[in-house]
């Protein structure tokens, strides 16, 4: 069993490899395709670019830390 499982490793690697660099390639083409889409959008208000940015400025601000209270003499 061993044998036959080191004997198709070399084979077995490269191919996995490939088939998860192709899987990744054609998300993100798709991905990109969805976002061009909804960028051609004329009827929507607000173009996508400021709703990433008001969603990350969002979840900035709220994993950033509160400033420490000062204490008084």
């Amino acid at each position: 069993m061993n044998i036959a499982l080191y004997s198709v490793l070399p084979f077995l690697i490269p191919v996995l490899v490939s088939f998860f660099l192709i899987r990744l390639s054609l998300a993100a083409r798709s991905s990109h395709a969805r976002i061009k889409l909804l960028e051609s959008d004329g009827s929507s208000r607000e173009k996508l670019v400021h709703v990433l940015a008001q969603l990350d400025t969002a979840s900035y601000s709220k994993y950033r830390r509160p400033a420490p209270a000062r204490e008084r003499l």
